[in-house]
C-alpha cells in the first residue's frame, strides 16, 4: 500500500521501470518500428505463424571480495542478464515478454533495460 501511495505521489512513470515502458510503446506497433528502437534481433524464427525474435544483453558489474576469518575471502558479482521476446504476427507486435531474473538490485527487468532504452522516451 505504501508503494502504491509513493508512486501516486513521485508521478506513475517514476514507478514503471523502462522495460515496462517498452512494453507499453511496442505493443500494436509494425515489425519494422519494433527493429527502429531494438535493432537487430540475435535470434529470429518462425512458429506458429507468427514470428518470435530474441535480444539478450549480459549486464557486467563490477565485482565485490569481502575477506572472511575462517575460509578463503568471499566473491560477489554484480553482474545479470536478460532476453528481450517479441512475438510479431501479421507485421504487428502482439507480445513482448523478459525472461531471465525478474528481479535484481535495479529492480524488476532491470537487466533488459540496455535492450529496450532506444525505445523510450522517443
Amino acid at each position: 500500500m505504501k508503494f502504491i501511495l509513493l508512486c501516486a505521489l513521485l508521478g506513475l512513470t517514476a514507478c514503471v521501470s523502462t522495460p515496462e515502458q517498452a512494453r507499453h510503446i511496442l505493443m500494436g506497433q509494425p515489425r519494422a518500428e519494433l527493429l527502429s528502437c531494438l535493432g537487430v534481433a540475435d535470434l529470429d524464427e518462425e512458429q506458429d505463424g507468427q514470428e518470435i525474435l530474441v535480444w539478450k544483453q549480459v549486464v557486467k558489474g563490477p565485482s565485490i571480495t569481502i575477506p572472511t576469518l575462517l575460509s578463503s575471502p568471499l566473491s560477489v558479482s554484480m553482474q545479470g542478464e536478460c532476453r528481450a521476446i517479441a512475438t510479431v504476427r501479421d507485421g504487428v507486435v502482439t507480445r513482448i515478454v523478459y525472461a531471465g531474473p525478474a528481479r535484481g538490485l535495479s529492480g524488476p527487468n532491470a537487466d533488459c533495460a540496455p535492450i529496450v532504452r532506444g525505445c523510450v522516451g522517443r
